[in-house]
């Protein structure tokens, strides 16, 4: 059989299964206690020896074979999950990785395993001792409602044969030749029991020979031969169960039931379809807006307007269906952050508890394989700038162990990640000075700046007030990767922190790239739009209210002083002229360690656009973002409310 074609969703498969390993040999390692865990562990583990046996990938099932024989030994209480233990399991999981990017490049396996092999074996091996094996294979026992039904059956013209299955000697992949038979037979009648129990024979706890009672209308001869032809199965005997036979069975106490070998009923969409899915239904609201502009010019057309609701209801529902299909589980990258704190802590000394919360919230597929490397960056620093060694954390009175919480909600129409640590805090005071240090501000300027102009300076390329180089710190990591790489995403970053307390970055990601709500905006004879993730509030404040300071205009809100950017002198349209009493409107724009005001002529609506993106000349120009083509059929260019402060 040629398998080639199946090496692309073993690769994906096998991957998903190695991130789930990964986050449970962590949860494993503090709780080693934990038996719904370590059972978790070696179903995953189980699961992956059989993909791969199946695919002929003999390395990569060795491991998992070595690492079950580890998992079973722990699980029956013979072995002692101790930190060498743990770290093995790490370094076996490590090497699946590098298996799996070789089948994936390469096509085939190319690492030497030996040496693994050996330290895995040695894990639970002592000298002279052999494999426990399940002689026999037990007694038939069937509880009251499995013979009720039986005899049932067996009345309505259907045979119960037990079916006694023997393989060969030399069998090296025994779950799998029991998962090949039971999969032979089933559309081909009910299986009511295995003997030993069916998790025995996927993790093989039996010997060579294996029980099945079934109810079938097919022959016995039909049966037998569709047996008999799977590979490394010796023979197939067959006898039948009567109803007067059923008396003799034992009774059990209690049902176990059958579990079966359902695949999860799901499918894989190359991204590239959903990607056209998703310009197709940009494409259709925009349509729908200018159906809606055509209502509007026949609103005596009753019949017109009921059309159109139809076509909102459709659109809007097929629109939340695609989003549905591209979100994934964020999980799919928090999932590896586990291990790399783990790793960095004990290679820096620092002792850090890391948690993870919101796993589950869902993210477009998109923005999820670009926002990996600024979480990198953010966890990276949390651990080197924030927590404190272990005997500075006892000397502030503080628990030794340090506490970073990576977190995921879902708020609105963006997604909400923050990193939360409880270090040190940022020194605002050494930020001014290295601010002055560096020449980007005088000392008077620095003592006049409030908090979140002094935390700004965080995100200039180079900054840092550490004074000590370390191997994570020497690695150029700073909040200038993290919010270039947000901002690529239209997201925000913002920060708060205190003295001795800890820091939060909050990082604020719309859900989808493709699609946003925004407003409508006029600036002189042109419309725009601006992201609605961009703007924190809307004020207004007549002309004669707002003030000046060292020329600026600025409106004063309670105690903040909002500094105000024209958006027609920005953009360099004709700028309206108002009079002392007429009121502007003011959007308010909050941006790492700044607020500022961007005054617009009119706000027309909120409403849903497709973002195309602008070629050639136009995608220099750092003002703008895209462009959205309107209900009318004209275009509105997109505001990137980022570098217009």
């Amino acid at each position: 059989m040629d398998i080639s074609q199946y090496v692309k969703m073993f690769t994906e498969e096998a991957n998903e299964h190695l991130q789930t390993l990964n986050t449970d040999l962590i949860k494993l390692e503090k709780e080693p206690d934990n038996k719904e865990v370590l059972n978790k562990i070696f179903r995953t583990v189980h699961s992956l020896k059989g993909m791969s046996s199946t695919m002929g990938f003999s390395s990569f099932s060795n491991i998992n074979q070595e690492m079950e024989n580890v998992l079973a030994r722990s699980r029956e209480g013979q072995l002692r999950l101790d930190a060498n233990t743990i770290d093995v399991l790490f370094e076996s999981h490590d090497s699946l990785l590098r298996l799996l990017r070789e089948i994936k490049d390469q096509g085939e396996e190319r690492m030497d395993i030996d040496n693994l092999i050996n330290r895995l074996q040695n894990l639970y091996s002592k000298p002279g001792e052999e494999k426990d094996a399940l002689e026999g294979t037990g007694k038939l026992m069937l509880n009251s409602l499995e013979k009720s039904f039986i005899h049932d059956e067996i009345d309505a013209g259907k045979n119960c044969l037990i079916i006694n299955i023997k393989l060969r000697p030399d069998c090296m992949l025994k779950s799998v030749r029991g998962f090949m038979v039971l999969k032979a037979l089933k559309e081909k009648g009910n299986l009511i029991k295995t003997i030993p129990p069916l998790a025995d024979i996927e993790d093989e706890k039996f010997a060579d020979e294996f029980k099945l009672l079934f109810l079938t209308e097919v022959s016995e001869k039909k049966i037998k031969q569709e047996i008999e032809d799977i590979i490394d199965i010796e023979s197939a005997t067959i006898e039948y169960l009567q109803t007067e036979d059923l008396a003799e069975v034992a009774t059990e106490k209690e049902h176990d039931t059958v579990s079966t070998f359902q695949p999860t009923p799901t499918v894989r969409i190359n991204i590239e379809r959903l990607d056209k899915l998703m310009n197709m239904v940009g494409e259709l609201l925009i349509v729908k807006s200018r159906l809606d502009e055509v209502v509007q010019k026949n609103v005596e057309n009753t019949e017109l307007k009921d059309i159109v609701n139809q076509v909102h209801q459709l659109t809007d529902n097929l629109h939340h269906t695609v989003m549905q299909v591209r979100m994934v589980p964020i999980y799919r990258i928090f999932s590896a952050f586990p291990r790399m704190v783990r790793e960095i802590s004990r290679e820096i000394g620092k002792k850090i508890d890391f948690r993870v919360q919101g796993a589950d919230t869902e993210l477009d597929r998109a923005i999820i394989d670009a926002v990996g490397d600024p979480l990198l960056h953010a966890i990276r620093n949390a651990i080197d700038h924030g927590i404190e060694d272990e005997e500075t954390r006892i000397n502030k009175g503080k628990n030794p162990t340090g506490e970073i919480t990576l977190s995921a909600s879902q708020r609105g129409n963006d997604i909400a990640i923050e990193i939360q640590d409880d270090g040190q805090g940022i020194d605002l005071e050494k930020v001014g000075e290295e601010a002055v240090k560096k020449g980007y501000i005088t000392e008077e300027e620095k003592e006049e700046m409030d908090k979140d102009e002094l935390l700004s300076f965080l995100f200039h390329p180079g900054f840092s007030t550490k004074t000590e180089t370390t191997a994570l710190s020497g690695m150029g990591v700073g909040l200038d990767v993290v919010q270039e790489s947000i901002n690529t995403l239209e997201g925000n970053i913002e920060i708060e922190t205190a003295k001795d307390e800890g820091t939060l970055v909050r990082i604020i990601l719309p859900l989808t790239l493709s699609i946003t709500q925004a407003l409508l905006v006029n600036m002189g004879d042109e419309t725009y739009a601006i992201p609605l993730s961009m703007i924190d509030e809307i004020e207004t404040s007549k002309i004669k209210d707002l003030k000046k300071i060292h020329g600026h205009d600025v409106l004063m809100m309670g105690d903040r002083i909002i500094h105000l950017n024209w958006g027609a002198d920005v953009l360099n349209v004709s700028r309206k002229k108002y009079a002392k009493e007429d009121e502007v409107t003011i959007l308010i724009v909050k941006q790492p360690g700044k607020v500022y005001g961007f005054v617009v002529d009119e706000v027309i609506v909120e409403t849903d656009i497709v973002i195309k993106p602008l070629g050639g000349v136009l995608s220099k120009i750092k003002e703008i973002n895209g462009a959205t083509i309107l209900g009318d059929g004209t275009v509105a260019l997109i505001l990137d409310m980022k570098n217009l402060a």
